[in-house]
């Protein structure tokens, strides 16, 4: 489960409107399956945040100048990539067309990006 302008929430959403352009069946059991993976995830949430302190993590402090700079670079990437996801598909798209060639799909899902430009008015394809 990822939210969105995040990266992860990008292939989600990719999964998702591939397998919903093979088949709505499954799409509607991805669909479930991510709801119950919100509901498992804020019911861990709910008990590991909101629950009764530990004695023993008494000592545990919030992160360090130095944990947060390690951290930082990781946390842009991540940002980034959910806003301009296209960056990291441009890279991998070339080694994922033979793969689908190789496993026999001649139809591939539909790509996120539409481009609307070569569209003419009146011409409905």
């Amino acid at each position: 489960l990822s939210l969105p302008g995040l990266a992860p929430f990008v292939s989600e959403y990719l999964v998702f409107v591939g397998t919903f352009a093979r088949s709505v069946p499954l799409a509607a059991i991805a669909a479930f399956a991510m709801v119950l993976a919100a509901l498992y995830i804020l019911v861990m949430f709910q008990r590991t945040m909101n629950g009764p302190l530990n004695p023993e993590a008494s000592g545990v402090t919030d992160l360090t100048s130095r944990e947060t700079a390690a951290l930082t670079p990781a946390v842009i990437l991540i940002i980034a990539l959910g806003f301009m996801p296209q960056v990291l598909l441009t890279v991998i798209d070339p080694v994922v067309e033979p793969v689908l060639s190789h496993v026999g799909v001649e139809d591939p899902a539909p790509r996120a990006s539409i481009d609307l430009g070569s569209q003419t008015e009146g011409s409905h394809e």
